[in-house]
């Protein structure tokens, strides 16, 4: 399960999709649950998300898929600083308009996990307008 407790970031870096950048001074945020109603009243724009989880050391299956739920409105997830998938064209600030109820479904290529250690998922986020964010589950690897 990845309910629970992120780091979050309100503004827009690239730099923040790399496993080893230093999310220390983030905020936390829970997920699933909007922004907005989380202490970030009427923010519309870019926002980053990222947790850390530990594979067990014999994990050794394949197709593992990412449960992300619904995002408003569009995202780019990365996972270990590798773009893994998205919703809605984030560059250009587009979507279609249904999309933001779609719960987010994205499959992590196998040599992208490191079992036994330390992984990183990021999720960039676009809001155009009202709530946004990572606002219902279920959030689940």
């Amino acid at each position: 399960p990845l309910m629970g407790n992120w780091k979050f970031r309100l503004a827009d870096d690239a730099r923040w999709a790399g496993e080893d950048y230093n999310d220390a001074d983030w905020d936390n945020i829970v997920v699933p649950a909007t922004w907005e109603s989380q202490g970030f009243h009427t923010y519309d724009g870019y926002a980053w998300y990222r947790k850390r989880f530990t594979l067990p050391a014999t994990y050794r299956t394949t197709n593992l898929a990412l449960l992300l739920g619904k995002i408003d409105d569009m995202d780019e997830v990365y996972v270990n600083g590798k773009r893994i998938g998205g919703t809605g064209d984030i560059e250009r600030q587009w979507a279609r308009d249904e999309e933001w109820q779609k719960p987010r479904t994205y499959f992590i290529p196998d040599q992208l996990l490191k079992p036994g250690k330390e992984n990183v998922i990021a999720v960039r986020v676009y809001d155009q307008g009202g709530n946004g964010g990572i606002f219902e589950g279920p959030t689940v690897l």
